[in-house]
């Protein structure tokens, strides 16, 4: 060991690991021929350095680490002499970089060490440690308050935990001194970055991290990053434990829908807002797999070999190379995908999902959300999207858009309020209630009330006092039976619910019909409550120039501050026909009656919802 830990390297990396990766230089792995691809490239470069270089540094020093061939370490000198500078210091777009250059410049530090001159060294430490001072408010106090430092659950936090590693590779090497930091600043930049897992995260986990699933959504997903930080101390001889890692396996497998290709759109999508399967799934699911084991551990696999390896990438083109060959061995065992649960609840975020089966690749999902709001989520507490087939059924607008960044409450299955949604504040958003779960009978409610407005000690905003939903889905039959309470304080505010799909939706009188783009699966809508319901469409244009995107099924109503708006949804394929549903509806409780089931919904919270 060298200050009080292991020799490099030591981030990321150890004797397990370079065992695998010179075992499969060995015998030639496809994988290794594509990072050792990639290093040769850089190679041919020779002491040409340009931008974007660094990029190959994981891909250099793994083919150093595995073959021993001083010629990688020595181009990953030149690239981290050319980098490793003070120009670059990633204080771009609020420090958004440091999420990426600081682990890259870390592999390159710690893989190579010892291929790779003193001064070269020493360059590297010291620009890792000269980052970690700026990030943090704790070593630059003009850093108070900036965007992204003391959110424990924004992308951007997580993003400045990449100083912890970074601490860890440059320990002993680092000569520069901070203000505040001091002369050891690795070892003051790896206490901080543990006070801050133990003061900031695990409470983070334990409450909305609860379940491993992010407010933010499924896009801003910060699994990557803690997985990164927690492996990086775990090779370092720091294992932290906590269950977030196993349960973001969990989730992450549970909001993938049938074929890999595509997870559940919550919260903004930017890259491809209709939600496909991305590097940034892949990745976090590679890092996190070592604190799996056994069965756990062969479902991910099962998981990774489905959804393959996506092309996309927003940062790197070839760093996943290098954690392809470092973190997956396809030696190992696998397990189906079909000894999961049907059901997941991430209780902290406020998500839930639930699929028909996860055998048949025509089978139902049902997402819904409502839990706390968040920065990069959508205003969408009690929403409801439907998976069928290849596509979705009912999703949002926001996943039919091409911006994939259209956050209000109008872009999703749910209610507006004399045309205004939910409002992105400090505590708003919704609750959800513990599902029922059972083959025959799957209910999840939630209430969103304080979604809409908001209120503090000065002044209220709110406009609704009340809005509770019931979704029960009979999965034998494919029916969804929706029971939405709401209670407005204008009543001269008309309430109207929406329901999404891609193309424009068949309406008429009280029924719609919802499908996927391809037309081979449908929803029949049917809204049997109250009587004077008004159903139409509306055309949404989220693309260049504002054409036609999407459209939407709308439900209105006005002149009632309380409605009990019961909705039934029969999804078939599209030559089935559906049943006619009927329904009715008391001071306590709705019955609706359908394809020879009756379920009976009360209108409090406390009880259940039971199939008669």
């Amino acid at each position: 060991t060298a200050n009080g830990l292991p020799l490099h390297p030591r981030v990321w990396m150890n004797a397990e690991r370079l065992g695998r990766l010179q075992a499969q230089v060995a015998s030639g792995s496809s994988r290794w021929l594509r990072v050792k691809s990639v290093a040769d490239a850089q190679l041919a470069r020779g002491s040409a350095y340009a931008g974007g270089d660094q990029n190959h540094l994981p891909d250099l020093c793994l083919a150093y680490l595995g073959t021993r061939d001083g010629r990688y370490a020595q181009r990953a000198g030149v690239v981290l002499a050319g980098f490793a500078v003070e120009a670059n210091d990633l204080s771009y777009d609020s420090g958004y970089g440091v999420r990426f250059n600081l682990p890259l410049v870390t592999m390159g530090l710690d893989w190579c060490y010892d291929g790779l001159t003193v001064a070269q060294r020493q360059q590297a430490a010291t620009w890792l440690m000269n980052r970690a001072d700026w990030t943090w408010p704790q070593s630059n106090p003009s850093r108070a308050g900036a965007w992204g430092t003391v959110n424990v659950k924004n992308n951007y936090y997580w993003g400045f935990m990449m100083t912890g590693p970074a601490a860890l590779a440059a320990a002993g090497d680092d000569i520069g001194v901070g203000a505040i930091s001091g002369t050891d600043r690795p070892a003051y930049h790896r206490q901080l970055a543990l006070t801050k897992w133990n003061n900031q995260a695990l409470p983070f986990f334990s409450g909305e991290g609860e379940g491993g699933a992010w407010s933010e959504g499924t896009n801003y997903d910060s699994s990557w990053r803690v997985g990164s930080f927690a492996d990086a101390f775990l090779t370092a001889g720091f294992p932290l434990q906590n269950d977030f890692l196993a349960a973001s396996l969990l989730w992450r497998m549970h909001s993938t829908m049938p074929g890999g290709g595509y997870k559940v759109p919550l919260g903004a999508q930017p890259r491809m807002s209709s939600a496909t399967t991305f590097t940034y799934d892949r990745m976090p699911a590679l890092y996190a797999l070592p604190t799996a084991s056994g069965q756990l551990a062969a479902q991910v696999r099962s998981w990774l070999d489905l959804i393959g390896q996506p092309s996309t990438n927003e940062f790197n083109e070839t760093a996943s190379l290098a954690d392809e060959l470092l973190r997956y061995d396809p030696t190992q065992a696998t397990a189906p995908l079909a000894t999961l649960p049907k059901s997941y609840h991430a209780v902290g975020a406020g998500f839930f999902l639930y699929r028909q089966s996860w055998t048949d690749p025509n089978a139902t999902v049902m997402a819904f959300e409502s839990g706390p709001a968040a920065d990069a989520g959508a205003r969408d507490a009690n929403g409801l999207m439907i998976w069928k087939g290849s596509f979705w059924i009912s999703a949002t607008a926001n996943a039919y858009s091409e911006s994939g960044i259209e956050g209000e409450t109008q872009s999703y299955n749910n209610l507006t309020v004399g045309g205004v949604g939910q409002y992105l504040y400090p505590g708003n958003g919704g609750t959800m209630t513990t599902p029922q779960l059972s083959d025959a009978l799957v209910v999840v409610r939630g209430q969103a009330r304080n979604g809409y407005g908001y209120q503090n000690e000065w002044t209220s905003t709110r406009t609704v006092s009340d809005y509770l939903r019931t979704v029960a889905y009979l999965p034998g039959q494919d029916v969804f039976v929706v029971v939405d309470r709401a209670t407005v304080f204008n009543a001269a505010l008309p309430k109207v619910w929406r329901w999404h799909m891609k193309d424009p939706p068949q309406v008429s009188g009280n029924t719609f019909r919802l499908q996927s783009p391809t037309a081979d699966f449908r929803c029949f809508g049917t809204v049997l409550s109250p009587g004077d319901v008004v159903l139409g469409s509306q055309a949404f244009g989220f693309g260049r120039g504002g054409s036609v995107t999407s459209n939407a099924v709308t439900v209105s109503m006005v002149g009632r501050a309380t409605d009990v708006v019961v909705t039934v949804l029969q999804c078939t394929g599209a030559q089935s026909t559906p049943a006619i549903p009927t329904a009715s509806v008391t001071a306590t409780e709705a019955v609706v009656s359908v394809g020879g089931q009756r379920v009976v919904v009360p209108l409090t919270e406390s009880q259940p919802v039971r199939i008669e």
